[in-house]
């Protein structure tokens, strides 16, 4: 599980957490940083001057991230005060498959 907690504007600190079935200690602090979360946040990292620059605009996605990219509309519109008179410019609700 990753937990992003935002620490600026434009920057976060992720805290990866994962289940232990075995005995022992259930909390632990590693020296290194993972394999995968290292590629996701080298990923994040060179995304994120052009999101500085550009803001979202240049974003493309595949259909399943529809959802996502709709929430982050959403808050953004509701912290401008917006909400009330923009939600009918959102996309209306629809239902697609996604392979898993």
């Amino acid at each position: 599980i990753y937990h992003f907690v935002p620490t600026a504007g434009n920057a976060c600190r992720l805290e990866w957490l994962t289940s232990n079935p075995l005995p022992g200690p259930k909390l632990w602090w590693r020296s290194r940083e993972p394999k995968v979360p290292a590629q996701d946040r080298r990923l994040l990292e060179s995304a994120q001057p052009w999101y500085d620059a550009d803001g979202d605009g240049f974003e493309r996605s595949v259909e399943g991230d529809v959802p996502t990219l709709l929430a982050r509309r959403v808050i953004d519109l509701a912290q401008q005060g917006l909400w009330q008179d923009k939600r009918d410019t959102l996309p209306q609700r629809r239902v697609f498959r996604a392979r898993i």
